[in-house]
């Protein structure tokens, strides 16, 4: 977030680095806060917002150039259950349309949010498979939420 500037100004600033006019990227930033429920927010300044709130308005500052690929960084990371929900579901929503990588190690909801897993370790892919496939390499786990972790380490070789 970009301190002192609101949110409409936010996500308008970065349709205008993209080079819309002022007056289009102002209207631009308007229709994406409201495409990821942020409307309401408009004069907010970001700093004032929840960790949840301040994603959905990088995701609108991402959205507003009509991106058609996202590359997402954690973008789960310190939301609370309610708001991954919401990001899971909007991410989910936005899958017909864009293509979206999301690097992450909060594994635990990757069969919501993945059609396919691609492993790294040491800045080399080290596996890639459909996510259906990747967690059926753990189907022994106890938990649905330790599967991907176990999976992992079975890629990887690690301890178990």
């Amino acid at each position: 977030m970009i301190p002192g500037l609101t949110c409409l100004e936010h996500v308008a600033y970065a349709a205008w680095l993209k080079g819309f006019s002022r007056k289009e990227a102002t209207s631009r930033g308007r229709e994406a806060l409201c495409v990821v429920g942020m409307s309401d927010r408009a004069a907010i300044k970001t700093t004032q917002l929840s960790g949840g709130q301040q994603r959905r308005v990088s995701l609108a500052a991402a959205l507003v150039h009509d991106a058609t690929i996202l590359l997402m960084d954690e973008p789960t990371v310190g939301l609370d259950p309610a708001e991954r929900k919401r990001l899971r579901d909007y991410l989910n929503s936005l899958r017909a349309t864009h293509d979206i990588v999301i690097s992450t190690h909060q594994v635990d909801d990757l069969d919501l949010l993945a059609d396919h897993v691609a492993v790294m370790s040491q800045g080399l892919i080290v596996s890639c498979t459909p996510t259906r496939d990747f967690l059926a390499l753990a189907s022994d786990a106890v938990t649905d939420a330790g599967r991907a972790e176990l999976a992992y380490a079975r890629v990887l070789g690690g301890i178990e």
